[in-house]
């Protein structure tokens, strides 16, 4: 889902913000269910995101590549899944680990509609023990 969401916006990287996309967009999972407690939805993610200037554009056939802030979040997941005591990581790894990524873009969106990594955490645990 991330590389589609790469791919609709003829961008040859894969970076956080298509992660974050991909992981509303997927909608039934942990991480989906916390952004959209916080009424994040996929058209603000998405608004908040094209005001953001892109240079990698990819022809038709291209492979897209991951991004080195897409590579340390999926790394962090790992981190995130084994903290919380999880033999596998899932949506709400991922979208954990987003948040550690400070300098990708999309914390950056998140920080702009007016989350914080502390509010999402939270929301998440919430979900995660069934509150």
């Amino acid at each position: 889902m991330a590389q589609q969401a790469a791919t609709e916006h003829n961008e040859g990287q894969l970076g956080t913000e298509h992660l974050l996309i991909a992981l509303h967009r997927e909608g039934h999972g942990v991480a989906a269910q916390a952004l959209q407690a916080l009424d994040i939805s996929s058209d603000k993610i998405l608004s908040k995101l094209q005001t953001v200037p892109r240079i990698n554009s990819v022809e038709p056939g291209d492979e897209v590549r991951l991004t080195a802030r897409a590579k340390k979040l999926l790394r962090l997941s790992l981190r995130e899944a084994k903290e919380l005591g999880h033999g596998l990581v899932d949506t709400e790894h991922l979208l954990l680990a987003l948040l550690r990524v400070s300098d990708g873009l999309a914390s950056q969106c998140l920080k702009d509609l007016g989350v914080s990594p502390h509010q999402l955490r939270q929301r998440i645990i919430m979900i995660l023990s069934g509150v």
